[in-house]
């Protein structure tokens, strides 16, 4: 009941924040699917599934913004809502991906956290042999790329911690560390921070790893499996996790990335996704 004004407002606004990004008809496939509803009729007048294959092209890119963030975003949204991921999307995925096993923000960018763990969950769920062998590259990255704090580094380390954690741990790793790192980053406001101050994105994110889940199969019922922080931050719950649902659809979570260009807090920037 807590989260129904939310989606209702994100019902009346998603079909004008669609229109600016199909990254965002993505994201609130997400959404949908997490909270059982269709994302076919979610938001009135506009199919979000078909917004989204419409926008994959003929050589498999997506969005407004290619690259592995926004491929691994199309793959799971349309995963979400119960269709087949198209082959060409997952080819043109897997040109992102370095020798080392992660996925720059572009093709030839050295590896980092918010695009191999979107891909990472992009080639989850294509789930074909065809992602076999680099599903098990990027999580083999993400485990040796790892700092001893539990930590990814990144535009903000909270975001891409957040995102790597929930796709290792999707792929079958123990994002243990990451969950250690993450509790001991809540402010005391229980927000997660960037640049020292309260952020929304950051929290969502956190909020999605700490809750046990990813993108990949977050629910409204999820319960949270983390510690709990000693810290006077307060811990996330069932409800907060579930309920991570922003109030407009552009900031619908999304990640940052550390490299340039400049990231932004909506689906209109190529590291934001």
């Amino acid at each position: 009941a807590q989260a129904e004004p939310l989606l209702d407002l994100l019902a009346r606004e998603g079909a004008a924040a669609v229109a600016e990004s199909p990254e965002t008809a993505a994201k609130l496939v997400v959404v949908a699917a997490a909270f059982g509803k269709d994302p076919r009729t979610f938001v009135p007048g506009t199919d979000l599934v078909a917004v989204v294959t419409d926008a994959i092209a003929e050589d498999g890119s997506f969005g407004a913004w290619p690259g592995p963030f926004a491929s691994g975003l199309a793959a799971v949204a349309l995963d979400r809502a119960g269709e087949a991921v198209p082959a060409a999307l997952t080819t043109h995925l897997l040109t992102y991906a370095n020798e080392d096993g992660g996925f720059g923000f572009g093709a030839g960018e050295p590896s980092d956290a918010d695009s191999t763990g979107m891909a990472l969950l992009g080639l989850l769920a294509d789930g074909s042999d065809a992602t076999s062998e680099a599903t098990e590259k990027a999580r083999a990255w993400a485990t040796a790329n790892q700092a001893e704090d539990g930590s990814w580094p990144g535009y903000n380390p909270v975001n891409s911690t957040a995102i790597m954690g929930g796709a290792l741990a999707s792929a079958g790793g123990d994002p243990a560390g990451a969950v250690t790192y993450l509790t001991g980053q809540q402010a005391a406001s229980g927000a997660f921070t960037n640049a020292g101050a309260d952020d929304f994105i950051a929290t969502t994110q956190a909020a999605l790893l700490l809750g046990g889940a990813s993108y990949l199969d977050v629910t409204a019922g999820a319960t949270p499996d983390a510690t709990p922080s000693e810290s006077p931050a307060a811990a996330p719950t069932a409800a907060s996790t579930a309920v991570a649902v922003p109030a407009s659809p552009d900031a619908v979570p999304a990640t940052t990335a550390p490299a340039s260009p400049p990231a932004t807090t909506d689906g209109g920037s190529a590291p934001r996704g």
